[in-house]
């Protein structure tokens, strides 16, 4: 389903919209004066803007509304002087081509289209217009193209942030287990190296115990805001278990930076926190895979950085091992810990 969807009624009272608008249109053509008056109070109430444009490459105006250069902010002598009437060239650049495939697709198929773009306002605002129209040809006549345009940047706004919600981790922030595994598997497509960090919180089990859940999510909030900071915004970043993290580092260019970026995750955990006269302190275990190289999946990637994990814990923890051959890639073996992937998250 698209960002912002229309209910089946909304389009079926839009195209209804649009068969007055024709039909006046034509009329307008035929006879003008109080015809072209209908036209404009027909077009004054209708949200955003009608208009009409020949079905050619540049999409060129024929007619529009007064609802274009609000939503623009150019007057209609400006769209014509900067964009010569032609549509195609006020869509927002990077959108042009695709639109225009998205277009012929569905016209190919039938009569009506819903696409949306992009529009380049005057004052250098970007905005998201849903386009709705509809293909008329008459016999001797070239095609035209009738259609409504409307703003919907609010609502994109609005299912953007609770996409957004829904793919964060309600305690940390970071994304949650399903938004880093679908994250990671849309990085790994191109040629560069990457680096998968599986970042396990040793002792943590015993600052529950001692210090309470509350003051273990606290902890659990500010090692999450830690990892933030250690990395880019382009790099992904998420909590996939009770107290297990994951970052897929991105675009390597020197893979000596994994193992610095390795040394740094494990340094920003080290913690030490007091309860009376007895201290309790959190460290991590890290476990490493790089991309290409032990994995092209989410799952090869995975399975490495889990047994690598295994290994920084036997060796003793509070440090991180990065996969190589040596090591067995299943990530289970007798004896074990307890993995956090099993824990509910809070």
């Amino acid at each position: 389903m698209p960002l912002c969807a229309i209910p089946a009624a909304g389009t079926a009272l839009i195209f209804l919209l649009l068969g007055t608008f024709v039909v006046l249109l034509r009329r307008k053509n035929a006879a003008g004066g109080k015809r072209g008056r209908e036209l404009k109070a027909l077009a004054a109430n209708i949200p955003g803007c009608v208009q009409h444009c020949k079905y050619d490459s540049f999409l060129t105006i024929v007619y529009c509304s007064d609802g274009l250069p609000r939503l623009t902010g150019y007057t209609p002598e400006e769209i014509g002087r900067f964009f010569h009437n032609r549509l195609l060239l006020m869509i927002y650049e990077p959108d042009r081509e695709g639109i225009r495939r998205s277009i012929d697709a569905q016209l190919r198929d039938g009569s009506v289209f819903d696409v949306q773009y992009r529009l380049l306002r005057k004052d250098g605002t970007l905005i998201w217009i849903l386009d709705k129209g509809r293909l008329t040809a008459e016999s001797g006549k070239e095609s035209g193209l009738y259609c409504l345009l409307t703003d919907i940047t609010g609502q994109r706004e609005i299912m953007r942030e609770l996409v957004q919600k829904a793919q964060r981790d309600g305690l940390t922030g970071l994304l949650n287990k399903s938004a880093t595994k679908s994250y990671i598997e849309q990085a790994l497509t191109g040629s560069g190296f990457c680096a998968l960090y599986l970042i396990d919180v040793d002792h943590f089990k015993d600052i529950n115990d001692h210090l309470g859940h509350m003051f273990g999510d606290s902890v659990l909030a500010e090692i999450g805001g830690r990892l933030k900071k250690l990395f880019r915004a382009s790099d992904v970043v998420g909590r996939v278990g009770g107290d297990e993290f994951m970052v897929l580092l991105k675009s390597i260019g020197d893979l000596s930076l994994v193992a610095e970026k390795a040394d740094a995750i494990r340094r920003s955990l080290q913690q030490t926190f007091e309860n009376g006269p007895e201290p309790y302190s959190v460290s991590g275990s890290i476990g490493i895979a790089v991309y290409p190289k032990d994995g092209r999946t989410y799952a090869d990637l995975y399975k490495r950085a889990d047994a690598a994990l295994y290994e920084a814990k036997r060796r003793g923890r509070s440090r991180f091992v990065i996969f190589d051959g040596g090591l067995e890639a299943s990530g289970h073996r007798n004896g074990a810990p307890e993995r956090s992937d099993s824990l509910p998250l809070r």
